[in-house]
């Protein structure tokens, strides 16, 4: 079983109650649920892939027992693109590449459905492809699509799917050679939104003079935000990155908003050499500079102690956690200090294995999501690298 959180995640977390704000494993066919007259008030949803791919499960972990267990088969699955994001109460099962849903739940009852709408313009266009989803309020969010040079701006609150696109950002400026973007990923800060530009050319972040951005947007105007005004007038207005290939956004209240890059781990679908361009960089939301904290090598000096960069998650200025890949299936979790960007180590226990999803979880501990086709399971871990609590899936 593969995992991956958001806010909480394994293969996609997202989570509810105390989740609430934070933030790709069934084979089984049905899209039924039977879960009675239960009620979970205060609730994590997991959103969990086979091992092989060809099916998927939401679970849902009750955050108000003493022992955290995952109720199963609550969104089971024959497709396994799908992530989860929340919004208090409300469940929002996505679907990405060539699914292109969106469809609406309540956490107290997963049988029944709000709505599901398409993420399409029209039903020959190619796949959205969505990301991520980022909420404003409870009437606004914004739709991030890899295969759309437009985020969406949404109502989730639309009683028919006319009602809920109700507008676009335009990040079409940012295309490269192949005509698209790539944005992934958003996360909101002081009323900006900040979202990650990849950029990449068939897969490929090692194209010269092909930087990746992250855009910044006013959330109230839904204009885009020269985030360098002193430079020429027809140069973009995002901020340039150092690194290439960047994934996710993490953000914490006191050390502020990092993002994780992963450099050139396509390489080998190319036939070409890795360039070890990755890294997690800090980024200041008042002034828009960039700057790289912790950097994952250099291939020529062959000084490479990660591997590819893949996942972030912040518990306090001194804690922080990364995964460093070497492969799809031999990841290490380490241990950092947001702060200074000084690499304590791996996390005993954590080396060489495969971790779906890593996020700050309720309590301000770390949630890692070991993805394992025999024992798949969420690991609750504190800053100082003890774990608390395991919840099996």
């Amino acid at each position: 079983m593969k995992l991956a959180i958001k806010c909480l995640g394994i293969s996609a977390v997202a989570a509810t109650g105390l989740l609430a704000g934070c933030g790709s494993d069934s084979n089984s066919n049905s899209n039924t649920v039977e879960r009675g007259a239960e009620t979970i008030s205060n609730a994590a949803v997991v959103q969990t892939v086979a091992v092989d791919y060809r099916g998927s499960d939401v679970q849902v972990v009750d955050l108000s027992e003493d022992t955290l267990a995952a109720s199963t088969g609550v969104l089971a699955k024959a497709l396994s693109g799908y992530f989860v994001k929340t919004n208090g109460t409300e469940v929002y099962h996505i679907g990405s590449f060539f699914i292109d849903t969106i469809t609406k739940y309540v956490v107290d009852d997963f049988s029944q459905y709000g709505y599901e709408y398409g993420t399409l313009d029209f039903p020959e266009q190619n796949s959205f492809n969505a990301q991520d989803m980022v909420f404003v309020s409870d009437t606004k969010a914004y739709l991030i699509g890899m295969g759309n040079n437009a985020v969406w701006i949404v109502n989730p609150q639309a009683a028919t799917e006319v009602e809920f696109k109700i507008g676009e950002l335009d990040l079409s400026a940012y295309a490269d050679g192949d005509g698209l973007a790539e944005p992934v990923d958003g996360h909101i800060v002081d009323g900006k939104l900040f979202i990650v530009v990849q950029r990449l050319e068939k897969f490929s972040p090692a194209v010269v003079d092909n930087p990746a951005f992250v855009a910044v947007f006013d959330t109230t105007t839904d204009e885009e935000i020269d985030t360098n005004p002193l430079d020429e007038a027809d140069n973009l207005k995002g901020i340039e990155l150092e690194t290439r290939n960047p994934r996710k956004l993490s953000y914490h209240e006191d050390i502020g908003l990092f993002l994780v890059s992963t450099g050139d781990a396509y390489a080998s679908f190319n036939g070409r050499e890795p360039s070890y361009s990755g890294g997690i960089t800090t980024i200041n939301t008042d002034d828009y500079s960039a700057l790289l904290l912790v950097d994952d090598g250099d291939e020529v000096e062959d000084y490479l102690p990660f591997g590819f960069l893949q996942k972030l998650t912040l518990l306090d200025a001194n804690n922080g956690y990364f995964v460093g890949s070497a492969s799809s299936d031999d990841e290490t979790l380490y241990h950092f200090n947001p702060t200074t960007g000084e690499v304590t180590g791996a996390v005993v226990g954590f080396e060489n294995i495969q971790i779906g999803a890593l996020v700050t979880g309720p309590a301000g501990n770390a949630w890692v999501g070991v993805a394992s086709n025999l024992d798949p399971r969420i690991v609750v871990m504190n800053g100082e690298q003890q774990t608390q609590t395991i919840i099996e899936l």
